[in-house]
């Protein structure tokens, strides 16, 4: 165990990380020293540097500290606003990215859907399902979730589809979904809706590009599936 860090060195420690992130950004700090700089913002206590060693000890790297349990936390001896602030940075880093790719009006050559709707899926345990909707300019003119529970309807989903696509004036639809078991591969389930849904979106001349299934930080394409090819093909007229 090493030795105990006087007051002043604590604080000297924090204005030098403080110096060096305004200077440089985070890409040269370690998990603990991150944690270490976030902590110092809302607790009293004075050894924030043993704490933030302590974390990492114990979860194993900062991804996983900020994805423990609040129960997870107040066993690792996290007072209430420590904790506040470690479950508030992925909710944030969620919105800023969706937000963000709100006020970016890409064309449909330019930009990714799939790692568009990653953030959607951010800290989400429960099923949820995300739609992008373009309109015949290419222009991004819908992305949201238009689904989240423990169990998705296909019919409500298929209604909501459809009535988004209607609203927004849509001509190019990437439909996105992830599954209680974490796993980003297709079930029957979704070859099933997939064929509903490209049916329903071409009853109103509305393409389905792409289907992907979301798990921990990756993502499937269904299109990659021969049996549902046929689901993704352009409408001619």
């Amino acid at each position: 165990m090493g030795r105990t860090w006087s007051d002043e060195e604590q604080r000297k420690n924090i204005i030098a990380l403080r110096r060096r992130f305004m200077d440089k950004g985070l890409d040269s700090f370690m998990d603990y020293q991150i944690l270490e700089m976030l902590l110092e913002f809302v607790s009293s206590e004075k050894l924030m540097n043993e704490k933030a060693h302590m974390l990492i000890n114990r979860f194993g790297c900062l991804a996983t500290v900020l994805d423990a349990s609040i129960a997870a936390l107040k066993d690792a001896g996290l007072n209430e606003p420590e904790i506040m602030l470690l479950k508030l940075l992925p909710s944030l880093c969620k919105r800023y990215y969706l937000e963000q790719g709100e006020r970016s009006p890409f064309q449909v050559t330019d930009e990714d859907p799939a790692s568009l709707m990653m953030p959607c899926f951010i800290q989400n345990s429960e099923e949820s399902s995300v739609l992008v909707l373009y309109n015949k300019k290419g222009k991004r003119v819908f992305c949201d979730t238009v689904q989240c529970g423990k169990a998705t309807i296909p019919e409500i989903m298929l209604n909501k589809v459809v009535k988004l696509a209607i609203r927004h004036d849509g001509y190019r639809a990437v439909f996105g979904i992830n599954h209680a078991n974490g796993y980003a591969y297709p079930l029957s389930y979704d070859i099933d809706l997939v064929r509903s849904m490209s049916e329903s979106l071409r009853s109103i001349s509305v393409t389905l590009e792409d289907y992907f299934v979301y798990g921990d930080l990756c993502f499937f394409s269904l299109r990659e599936l021969d049996e549902v090819k046929d689901c993704f093909k352009m409408k001619t007229r």
